[in-house]
């Protein structure tokens, strides 16, 4: 019976680790994200701006 305590013990604090480190890569994931849609953002309005020059130079 101790054994089985003991075990089950084991792998509650596993288990409890690997929660934690899940809870770190997802916090971590949604700090790329947001920084991902920021630099899409800035390149989203850096290529508007120079499709807008580039038709102006097309159309002479």
């Amino acid at each position: 019976m101790d054994q089985n305590k003991e075990e089950w013990e084991a792998l509650t604090l596993r288990l409890f680790r690997r929660v934690e480190e899940l809870e770190s890569l997802m916090l971590e994931v949604r700090s790329d994200l947001v920084r991902y849609r920021a630099v899409r953002e800035e390149w989203y309005h850096w290529h508007r701006a120079w499709k807008e020059e580039y038709a102006k130079r097309a159309t002479g």
